[in-house]
């Protein structure tokens, strides 16, 4: 099974598939510990999810009818310029593939789903966070490391 049985989807309304995934990630892979339930956190994620459609789009990836992966994209608004006034940049995030179908080239499929709808979106920039074993995968997608982009962690003390 390759590549070509893969289908990645855009979401803007239905977002049982990304919520599911997000549960299996965090709670059942990652043990974070969670004061939901699946079916109450998939609530809240699908209400978070469509207070937040006009600037993070998630795309979902199907093999047969398995949701198998997904990726989300946010777009930011940038300070205009006298070039031009409406400049945007995209963050690529919470990139997951199910550990059954890791290897199969998924990842890559929803990271260029993003970056070509990002870039049809008019985004000028798209940056992503990265764990060190997903470096090679951003990569490939066109990624490089700048010297340019700093990053401060402002988690909690």
């Amino acid at each position: 099974m390759g590549q070509h049985d893969i289908q990645v989807r855009r979401f803007d309304d239905d977002f049982s598939h990304a919520a599911a995934l997000r549960w299996r990630w965090t709670v059942d892979e990652m043990h974070a510990e969670s004061r939901l339930n699946a079916d109450e956190f998939a609530r809240a994620f699908t209400e978070w999810a469509r207070a937040h459609a006009d600037t993070h789009t998630v795309f979902v990836a199907f093999r047969d009818s398995d949701a198998v992966g997904m990726t989300w994209v946010a777009l930011a608004p940038r300070i205009p310029s006298p070039g031009s006034l409406d400049r945007k940049n995209a963050e690529v995030m919470s990139v997951y593939v199910v550990p059954e179908a890791r290897g199969l080239g998924i990842g890559a499929l929803l990271v260029d789903a993003a970056i070509t709808w990002a870039r049809q979106a008019g985004a000028e920039h798209a940056i992503v966070h990265s764990s060190k074993a997903a470096i090679s995968l951003y990569e490939g997608a066109g990624f490089a490391a700048s010297p340019l982009v700093l990053d401060q962690d402002l988690g909690q003390l």
